[in-house]
């Protein structure tokens, strides 16, 4: 049995891989537009770049609203380099389904049928009447069963901490104040 050269190698490190042995040759084909593997490396590391001088690092969800394209990809694999973690909102969706929440923040916590279940904190637009309900209505038939947050806790901030490209939440502590309401 042959063994895989790239069982211990990021999404990352297969993409220059794949860019030093095929540079010119086409990575995606997309109606008339060629990307070759260099340009995409090319164009993830320059997103990626970007997107660490925003503060997005190991860990943190970046929400991709996107359809099927080269842009995809290199949003992808740009979060794949940095180590944050990609929410694939449904490019179906329209401006005015996503326009009651501000901000959304998820986290893990433990499970007896998952292993790890999501509970989600949303910051909602001032004056919305959203409920967890219709959240957790909405997403039903949108995104995988196990994806739907078990809770949804409608607040008015999260706990944070600043930084230089302005504040990072502080997911550990989410985590566990999710923990100790889901005791409750």
């Amino acid at each position: 049995m042959t063994v895989n050269p790239f069982a211990d190698s990021t999404a990352r490190e297969m993409l220059d891989v794949a860019a030093e042995r095929w540079g010119e040759r086409p990575a995606m084909l997309f109606g008339d537009a060629r990307v070759t593997f260099a340009e995409f490396r090319e164009r993830v590391a320059t997103l990626a770049g970007g997107l660490a001088a925003l503060g997005i690092e190991l860990g943190d969800k970046l929400a991709i609203w996107l359809p099927n394209r080269p842009a995809w990809f290199v949003a992808q694999y740009a979060c794949a380099t940095l180590g944050a973690v990609v929410v694939a909102l449904n490019p179906r969706y329209r401006a005015h389904e996503l326009t009651y929440i501000v901000q959304a923040f998820v986290v893990g916590v433990p499970d007896p049928k998952l292993n790890e279940a999501p509970v989600a904190y949303v910051i909602a637009v001032e004056g919305s009447r959203l409920t967890e309900d219709e959240l957790r209505t909405f997403c039903r038939g949108k995104i995988a069963s196990y994806k739907i947050p078990i809770a949804v806790r409608l607040v008015k901030d999260v706990p944070r901490t600043p930084g230089p490209h302005g504040d990072k939440v502080q997911r550990a502590v989410l985590r566990e104040q999710a923990i100790k309401e889901m005791r409750r």
